[in-house]
This record gives C-alpha cells, structure tokens and sequence, in this order.
C-alpha cells in the first residue's frame, strides 16, 4: 500500500519538545544534505490513474479534512535540530521551517491561498537522508492542489504559499503540523505504521505551476 501523504489535518494540541545537542559528524552529514538535495526517481507505469487501487486514486481518497486533539507530544528526534538551525531555515510563528533550495525565476508567478498549484514532492522521515515514506516522482504525476482548501497537511499548505514558480524549497514539519500523535494511518491494526505518531517530517517540494485569479504560471 502507497501512502500519498497530503492529508489535511486541523489539529489544537499542547506540546512539549525536547532536543538534545547534535553530533557534530550528524551535523555535517546533515548540511551537506541540505546543500546538495538528492531525490531518488523510480518509474511506477504499473499504476494506471482510473485504478481505485492506483497511487493517484488513493491520493484523492486521502485529500480530506481530518480533526485531531493532541496533548503532550515530546518529540525525540534531535538528530537535525542543530543542523536546521545552521543551515539558514527560516522558522516561522506556526514553527514550520522551510529553505529555499533554489528560488523560482523573477518573472514567474508566486503561489497564494487560493491558487491551484501542481507540484513534485518527497518525504522522509527522521532526516532528509532518512526514510523515503512517499514521492510523487516515484509515480512520475505531479500532484495538484488548491492552497487554503484544506487539501494539504498544514506545514505544506504553509510553506507552498509564497514560493515562486519554478522553485525548490525543503521543509521541516513538526507533528502539530502534519499528523499529530496518531500518525499515519489514524486508526486500525496498522495506527502509526506509515508514519509513526508524533513525526517530524522532511519534504523537498518543486512548484511546476500556478492557476489563480491573477494568471496562470508554469515551469518545465
């Protein structure tokens, strides 16, 4: 089973976070990481779009709005937060980090709530060279989505708004931001085993174009 990880989650929650100093070998690893992304591509032509069982199909299943109540997460992955920091991430009040990679060009459109974006995407968990939990590049579809419509997890629907056509931004999303402490999937036999409660999650994310009331822009 694929995980398309864009789950809209509206979360109140009071947490408490815990970080310990970093290694300095895992800090270097970390900002070479940064300043050198890697996305690995696989070909998935098996997968046909109609299936209901298909990558793109149980992504639409997966775009809706979840309501979750969190208390007293503590999250113990300390491993990047040094490296975070140093690696010129902007922080912003929501607590979601984002680098900009590589900006879209000057004359290219930038994306706001509202807009309908198409974009590729990775995610790991534990670090930017951690595990690989989804892709779109993978599918080779690009996904798209309207900002501000709760079609996206929260830390993405942020960070998606003023990037510019044509750009790469990595993010840092922290579970209230994401998942929260049920992870992914939220409940069953298999509660957590995509993405295990309490998460912080790694995305790098190329915005390919922008619909909206303003224009339309795109980039190959």
């Amino acid at each position: 089973m694929k995980l398309s990880l864009l789950i809209a989650t509206s979360i109140t929650m009071a947490s408490a976070f815990t970080t310990s100093p970093s290694a300095t070998t895992t800090t270097r690893r970390a900002r070479a990481m940064a300043m050198a992304p890697r996305v690995s591509m696989a070909s998935d032509s098996d997968s046909s779009p109609s299936s209901p069982s298909s990558p793109v199909a149980l992504t639409r299943r997966l775009l809706v709005r979840g309501v979750a109540t969190i208390g007293g997460l503590a999250l113990g992955r300390a491993k990047s937060a040094v490296a975070e920091d140093t690696l010129g991430f902007v922080t912003t009040p929501s607590g979601l980090k984002y680098y900009d990679v590589k900006e879209g060009p000057k004359e290219q459109q930038i994306a706001k709530s509202g807009d309908k974006v198409s974009i590729d995407y990775t995610g790991w968990l534990d670090d930017f060279d951690g595990k690989k939990f989804d892709s779109s590049l993978d599918r080779n579809i690009p996904l798209s989505l309207t900002l501000g419509s709760g079609q996206a997890i929260l830390g993405l629907d942020e960070g998606l708004t003023g990037m510019r056509v044509g750009g790469t931004r990595r993010f840092v999303i922290k579970p209230e931001l994401a998942y929260g402490g049920d992870g992914y999937p939220r409940s069953g036999d298999d509660k957590g085993s995509m993405i295990p409660g309490g998460s912080t999650l790694y995305f790098q994310v190329r915005l390919r174009s922008v619909k909206g009331l303003s224009g339309m822009g795109f980039f190959n």
